[in-house]
């Protein structure tokens, strides 16, 4: 597998719309699990990108474990159809964003979610009342999908392996260049191609206004909050001195 060194991409909820003119009109921060396609969405040379990396395993488990959570919540329900028609109907009244429109969740949470109630519905026919003792919680075959099934599914596969220099290049199956989705198959299927893409990712990386790392967050936001804060200061006084130089002139052609 391929991959960012030892780091890999995340980043924040939010939800990126699909025509830029959606956009409220003094809107200046997105926070967006989209990926580096976005770019094409919005004015280069007045946007500025921002990410924080992680490590590569740290991420796999976090996204087995946090796309099992959200879909075990929807067992409250009898069966598979409540659930889903349920969720359809939260979402229908809700103006905020949800999980379900998030990538990559909007992909894997429905994945596990049929998962879990097809294992419940297997337990059931096979009229069991308790599952047997098991230490490993990534190997509870009759409860949860494991791990290692979980990680070498076409679904993850395509997600999940190398998710973080596709995000970085573009290339995820939530791209918005269209021949960005043929391109990452193509690396898919000849693997030696990634290391290209893992160039393009680098460079996109160097010319990102700030990286941070998920491992050193404390210490990533305070550098990032004081460059940002050098810049806001310096911002703030250039507007200062040209505020202070029009009321002079104001004063002056007064007199």
């Amino acid at each position: 597998m391929w991959q960012m060194r030892s780091l890999v991409m995340v980043f924040n909820y939010g939800a990126f719309p699909s025509h830029p003119e959606s956009f409220k009109p003094n809107c200046r921060l997105l926070v967006t699990h989209d990926d580096y396609s976005m770019m094409s969405k919005l004015p280069r040379e007045k946007t500025s990108v921002v990410t924080i990396l992680r490590n590569p395993l740290d991420r796999v488990f976090s996204t087995y474990e946090f796309s099992i959570e959200v879909a075990s919540r929807f067992l409250v329900h009898p069966n598979l159809t409540s659930a889903k028609q349920m969720a359809l109907r939260i979402r229908s009244k809700t103006k905020g964003v949800s999980t379900l429109d998030i990538w990559p969740w909007k992909y894997l949470v429905p994945w596990m979610r049929e998962d879990l109630f097809a294992r419940r519905d297997a337990r059931k026919h096979k009229d069991l009342d308790y599952v047997k003792d098991n230490n490993d919680s990534y190997n509870m075959e009759e409860i949860v999908m494991p791990l290692h099934e979980y990680i070498n599914d076409p679904i993850a596969r395509d997600i999940i392996h190398n998710g973080a220099t596709f995000q970085v290049a573009g290339l995820t199956n939530n791209s918005y260049v269209s021949e960005g989705h043929d391109v990452r198959h193509c690396v898919q299927k000849y693997q030696t191609l990634g290391e290209f893409v893992l160039e393009v990712a680098k460079k996109r990386l160097d010319n990102m206004l700030y990286v941070g790392l998920t491992e050193d967050h404390k210490e990533s936001a305070t550098m990032f909050g004081n460059m940002v804060g050098a810049q806001v200061i310096s911002q703030l006084m250039a507007s200062s001195y040209s505020m202070v130089g029009a009321a002079n002139n104001i004063s002056v052609k007064g007199f």
